[in-house]
């Protein structure tokens, strides 16, 4: 997700990671469930703000239990 602020002509943009939202949409989905399966299974690459965005417990690992938690918030 991306957060934009402007100020005259100034424009800031940060990008941030939403916990349980791998497609950077602002809310967790049906599809970002299905790419956490896919993850926990090593079918899929994703990128560090990704991994960071469905590692639910923070432990480095992408397991059930993060989908678990990730399922609670959709």
């Amino acid at each position: 997700m991306t957060l934009v602020d402007t100020k005259g002509d100034q424009e800031i943009r940060i990008t941030v990671g939403v916990i349980g939202d791998i497609s950077g949409d602002g809310v967790v989905t049906a599809e970002d469930l299905a790419d956490t399966i896919q993850k926990t299974m090593d079918t899929i690459t994703l990128n560090d703000i990704q991994l960071i965005s469905i590692d639910m417990d923070n432990d480095g690992l992408i397991t059930a239990a993060d989908l678990a938690d990730e399922i609670s918030l959709s």
